[in-house]
């Protein structure tokens, strides 16, 4: 039973971890963007 907590809370890291990384990721290709229009105009 808890190995199995075990499992599941790694899991749930892993999980975060990843959101997390997206989130940081989209956020970093958003500010290029918006770098970018500001340096055209």
């Amino acid at each position: 039973m808890k190995s199995e907590l075990k499992g599941k809370c790694r899991l749930k890291t892993i999980c975060f971890q990843t959101a997390f990384l997206r989130y940081v990721v989209s956020g970093l290709m958003l500010g290029r963007e918006i770098l970018t229009i500001l340096f055209i105009s």
